[in-house]
């Protein structure tokens, strides 16, 4: 068993005493989301007055469909642009969890990791639409039988009770799958960067580590949970404040996501021995 909770501990003091060191990339990613969040609210406003009941196949194009389509196009760049940061800073963080005096600098490590940037977002993709399928090939199933029951006039109570129960559990086990899924991309990211693997040989070797210490990343996973509902209160007494206001929108940007990818760091090198 490893000792999640000092770990997590101990990412807290490294990221203490070394912060100014890497807190630039999440500056970078804090600014890239607000900018990519304005140009996707500029993007969509003009159909927010124009897409209702419009007949028209040139304006529905130009305002309401043509919108949509950037949207996902600047979401998928944004995401991308956002792995590479995140995969340039661990190596700085590796430093840092080793306790080196000199770090390097997270923007040296930029453009070499952009190939493995493309990879993981692919491949992060591919998992999520696996994991989502069963639940929507489901959910069509029950809404056919659904309507067959109705039509022929049958009582479909019971089917509608077996139906729902079975809807539970397929939810709960692909939220917990989801879970596990993350667990396993965050260690393929590591894997790739500092493993120096290869996507298929990471795949394999952070579904091994996740696997094989399941109970250290569920107890993990209930720790950062216990620490957002920690978090979210202290951010509701200061939405009371005004001077303090603007503490709500850096606590997660520049403490939770750098100390949360550090301390994933250290649980990985715990993980490997």
């Amino acid at each position: 068993m490893v000792d999640v909770l000092r770990v997590i501990g101990e990412a807290y003091e490294q990221y203490k005493k070394n912060w100014r060191k890497v807190i630039s990339a999440f500056i970078i990613l804090f600014l890239i989301s607000i900018a990519f969040g304005i140009i996707d609210f500029v993007v969509k406003l003009p159909g927010q007055f124009t897409c209702e009941n419009q007949r028209n196949t040139f304006i529905v194009i130009l305002f309401c469909i043509s919108p949509q389509i950037l949207s996902i196009t600047f979401g998928i760049i944004e995401s991308l642009i956002g792995v590479v940061v995140i995969l340039a800073v661990l190596k700085p963080f590796d430093e840092i969890s080793r306790g080196a005096k000199v770090v390097s600098d997270w923007k040296s490590h930029f453009s070499p990791q952009l190939k493995n940037a493309i990879k993981i977002v692919i491949f992060k993709f591919l998992v999520f639409a696996l994991l989502l399928v069963p639940l929507i090939i489901y959910i069509i199933f029950n809404i056919a039988l659904f309507a067959a029951f109705a039509s022929s006039k049958q009582d479909y109570r019971l089917f509608l009770t077996g139906s729902g129960l079975l809807l539970i559990f397929i939810f709960v086990a692909t939220v917990i799958l989801e879970l596990i899924a993350n667990f396993l991309l965050n260690f393929l990211e590591i894997e790739m960067v500092l493993g120096g693997k290869g996507l298929i040989e990471a795949a394999k070797k952070s579904a091994n580590l996740v696997l094989g210490n399941l109970l250290n990343m569920i107890i993990y996973a209930l720790i950062w949970f216990l620490i957002s509902i920690g978090i979210g209160i202290v951010k509701l007494v200061l939405c009371c404040t005004v001077v303090l206001l603007p503490v709500i929108f850096i606590i997660d940007p520049f403490f939770i996501t750098p100390i949360r990818l550090l301390s994933l760091v250290i649980l990985w090198k715990e993980f490997k021995g």
